[in-house]
């Protein structure tokens, strides 16, 4: 072990005694070596089961090993000193543990005065076995992170584990255009694999985007694309709309109804499985290398293969992101981005709302602005409608999430996903610069006020400042006049991203979450949909920020009729 090794080793003991700062000296070191044991002892377990006689079978244990551990070193006899080694050790670990727990017991029953050099051993020897302890894990982790490139081990290792070949070793099927073809997993063997997981609700929008994506990897005869479909309980109704699916997937499918998928749990758990599709991108030796690889598919599409994380970091470090979920609502909207022009971004399901907003956006004339409508036929604001059913747009909104990580663009993103149910939702936008997100009746109201001043004899007044500042101060003074209602939807698809303590966008109140289910037909109808159950983050002091209507003073009472005889 190297010195940089001992110093993290030191590091790492002071670390595990200020957590356990508030147990005693021997609660400190029990606790420490149980985790040691979680640890050590799943690794021991499964290394029985491979060396001896077990009730369940050996490909299961080795399969396990690879997933659990990313390892297939279990059972290779050049690794048996060093786990004996390791054994040896957590069992003096074991007894020193003892006898320090018993030297406490006795401090406690003295005083220091009494056996003034009890306490610096305990101590002393306390810190060394926490010490041995996380050598021995680090030991442990050495023999089951080696490379894969040492070991025998590939994809289709992983994959048998996942979908358990056993009882049919032609679960693959191939649509050759007429029929579906069984073949052997074999097949799989040395390529890197997109693995499509999903439930049966998969819209049309990502099916496309992967057909795509197959057309484009046809090229590269190393990668192959799989389709793993999860579902509880097949039922005719089910299975109907599997053959649907299927038959708009020329890539690789498993079919497996007389059971669920084997590894359905390492998928919900290490992969994040929640019934809303993932691919997840191995490579030839059954290394993940990339956990969900659809968001970059949806944003991208084969101008990010081979999907890899400098993909995501590109994306991360990309100013100008609007285009990525915005591009294919408008033919002309990649130029109007170009050329810095204003446009509202809206929707909502209050039509009426739409309609007034739609005038006001015409109504007002860029020129009388300053420095705006300066270039010939640049006068006015572009608007394009985005509803609810713009299933693209709504994917692509969540699927940047998962990857832009600056607070701002999260902002933004998250006002949009929570605004999508709203009557009325607007977000104005100059290029690829979000000026204002906000709910259908600040955006109208503050649209509204600027109409009617431009109507004035004052409208002369505008010619000192530009649109944007102009919209700005007159939404600040709408918003002025509400109390605000903030509600956070982040779609379960995204819960690799919530964070543990959320503030609300316009109080900075910490926010309490809550769970929300949704159906929707489209999850047996295979309409569009973008996901079918979110996590809800509301105020805590909910009352305090609801009803999201203006103060107006109360009506007067009206007067009581007079009693006739």
């Amino acid at each position: 072990m190297d010195q940089g090794d001992e110093v993290n080793i030191e590091k790492t003991v002071v670390a595990i005694v200020n957590l356990l700062s508030s147990y005693s000296l021997d609660a400190k070191l029990v606790l420490s070596l149980a985790a040691l044991a979680t640890e050590f002892g799943d690794f021991w377990r499964l290394r029985k089961d491979l060396t001896h006689k077990s009730s369940l079978p050996k490909e299961f244990c080795l399969s396990m090993a690879i997933l659990k551990f990313e390892s297939g070193y279990l059972v290779e006899p050049k690794k048996q000193p060093v786990v004996d080694e390791l054994n040896n050790l957590i069992m003096l670990i074991l007894e020193v543990t003892k006898s320090i727990s018993e030297l406490e017991k006795l401090r406690n029953n003295y005083t220091s005065a009494n056996v003034p050099g009890l306490l610096p051993t305990i101590q002393k020897h306390v810190y060394g076995t926490i010490a041995k302890q996380i050598e021995v894990y680090w030991k442990l982790v050495s023999i089951l992170r080696n490379p894969y490139h040492e070991s025998s081990h590939e994809v289709v290792d992983i994959l048998k584990m996942l979908i358990s070949t056993e009882n049919d070793p032609h679960l693959l099927h191939i649509n050759d255009g007429s029929t579906t073809v069984g073949v052997s997993i074999d097949v799989l063997s040395k390529k890197d694999v997109l693995l499509l997981i999903s439930s049966l609700d998969i819209s049309n929008v990502d099916i496309k985007n992967l057909q795509k994506i197959y057309e484009g990897i046809k090229g590269y005869k190393h990668y192959k694309m799989v389709w793993i479909p999860v579902m509880e309980q097949w039922t005719p109704e089910r299975l109907d709309l599997f053959i649907q699916l299927r038959d708009q997937m020329p890539w690789y499918t498993v079919q497996m109804f007389s059971s669920p998928v084997a590894g359905i749990k390492f998928i919900k758990e290490e992969w994040h499985f929640n019934g809303q599709p993932v691919v997840v991108l191995l490579n030839q030796q059954g290394e993940v290398e990339n956990p969900n690889a659809l968001p970059l598919i949806r944003l991208r599409g084969m101008d990010a293969f081979p999907f890899a994380k400098v993909a995501e970091d590109a994306i991360r470090n990309l100013d100008n992101w609007l285009h990525l979920v915005a591009n294919h609502i408008h033919l002309s909207m990649q130029s109007w981005i170009e050329e810095e022009k204003y446009i509202f971004f809206y929707g909502g399901t209050d039509q009426h709302w739409i309609k007034k907003l739609q005038g006001y956006i015409k109504s007002i004339d860029l020129g009388k602005f300053l420095n705006d409508g300066e270039d010939e036929g640049n006068n006015t604001i572009e608007s394009v409608e985005v509803g609810e059913s713009e299933i693209r747009f709504w994917t692509n909104i969540e699927s940047l999430q998962f990857i832009k990580e600056d607070d701002e663009t999260h902002r933004v993103l998250q006002r949009l996903i929570s605004n999508k149910k709203e009557n009325g939702w607007a977000i104005l936008v100059k290029g690829s610069t979000v000026i204002i997100s906000d709910q259908s009746s600040k955006i109208s109201r503050a649209l509204k006020k600027l109409v009617i001043k431009l109507q004035s004899e004052e409208e002369n007044n505008f010619h000192e400042e530009n649109f944007e500042t102009i919209f700005k101060e007159y939404h600040k003074q709408v918003a002025g006049m509400f109390s605000h209602s903030c509600q956070i939807n982040i779609p379960s698809s995204a819960t690799n991203i919530i964070p543990k303590n959320m503030k609300c966008l316009e109080c900075g109140q910490v926010m309490e979450t809550f769970i929300s289910f949704r159906w929707n037909k489209s999850l047996t109808t295979n309409t569009q949909n973008s996901s079918a159950d979110f996590v809800r983050i509301k105020p805590r002091n909910f009352n305090a920020c609801y009803p999201s209507y203006p103060r107006y003073p109360a009506y007067p009472a009206y007067p009581a009729y007079p009693r006739y005889p």
